[in-house]
């Protein structure tokens, strides 16, 4: 049986590690890997796609999460890793240790606080056609073996009922001919994203986002940096989730910075998972499948309220949420 790319970036990177015997940082280590053409493959190590060196970055990133990963990392800014039976050197520790990030000051809001400004800016928005959001609170989940299902699920969920627009006889001839335009979109929440934490929580993004027709990473404070910026580029590029970047100021001029791929279906088996072992989400899909689009003013109490534009100021004011 034939090794997949995940399989064979692991091993290229374990030679790499033995072979330099010193820790590295991911870029060096795939340089070292391009130049000793692994594997005969190459640049690409068999990964498809324009941007194969970001596959190959999330391959180990996503590794280095097992606890049974032969890496650890040894540095966070720059991302550095070693084998786990591998001794720093003195001179490996002047080469490869940089300051720690500053640690930010604690907020004094919470992670779900900043759901009402999301569905907010989703209800208001021209970029999202007649959205309806629903919270997913994880601990309404049947319980499973500790960390198993730590990137299972996303914060919010939402139905998009564009057909609400239609006449009632267009939306009768889409349920006998057609697909009705429903959209189901996922989205994972932050305080904040910056350059040392965009791939972790990108990646928990594309675990339990990935599924919906469109997935997206939200943020409050999303730092002002070009290098953060095209690391955003790069990965919505290969894997497709978005970017929003909220504005408590004006939450209705919240942003996307990076558009997500629209995948066309839902994928199934990742749904029908998180169906299973969430109640919220499995009332979420019962309910839409319940919905008139023609009459969905009569269904708001399903989904998570809207402020109007006073609440959503008041909110804002009393939950102490402010963009850095």
């Amino acid at each position: 049986m034939s090794k997949s790319s995940r399989d064979l970036s692991l091993e290229a990177t374990k030679m790499v590690l033995e072979n330099k015997k010193q820790a590295m940082k991911f870029f060096d280590i795939w340089q070292e890997i391009k130049a000793n053409n692994f594997f005969g493959f190459g640049e690409n190590l068999g990964f498809s796609g324009a941007t194969p060196e970001q596959s190959f970055y999330a391959a180990i990133y996503m590794n280095l999460k097992n606890e049974n990963s032969l890496f650890e990392v040894v540095n966070v800014k720059p991302k550095t890793i070693k084998l786990k039976s591998q001794v720093l050197t003195k001179n490996d520790e002047k080469i490869i240790f940089s300051p720690e990030p500053k640690k930010e000051q604690t907020s004094s809001y919470y992670e779900r606080d900043l759901h009402a400004l999301l569905s907010f800016f989703v209800a208001n928005s021209a970029e999202f056609d007649s959205v309806y959001t629903k919270t997913i609170f994880h601990e309404n989940s049947t319980k499973s073996t500790k960390g198993a299902d730590k990137w299972l699920h996303p914060d919010i969920v939402g139905a998009s009922f564009s057909s609400a627009n239609l006449e009632k006889e267009l939306v009768e001839y889409s349920k006998k001919f057609e697909k009705l335009p429903i959209k189901i979109y996922s989205f994972e929440i932050k305080k904040e994203l910056k350059l040392y934490n965009l791939k972790e929580y990108y990646f928990q993004a594309v675990s339990n986002s990935s599924w919906a027709h469109e997935g997206y990473l939200v943020a409050l404070d999303i730092e002002n940096d070009d290098e953060l910026l095209e690391a955003i580029m790069r990965l919505n590029t290969s894997f497709g989730i978005g970017v929003i970047s909220l504005n408590s100021c004006e939450p209705a001029q919240s942003k996307i910075i990076a558009q997500a791929k629209n995948n066309g279906k839902l994928d199934m088996v990742a749904a029908n998972e998180l169906c299973v072992k969430n109640r919220d989400f499995k009332e979420f899909l019962s309910n839409i499948c319940e919905c008139k689009p023609e009459k969905m003013s009569a269904y708001k109490s399903w989904f998570d309220k809207i402020l109007d534009d006073e609440e959503i100021k008041k909110y804002i004011k009393e939950k102490k949420i402010e963009n850095k």
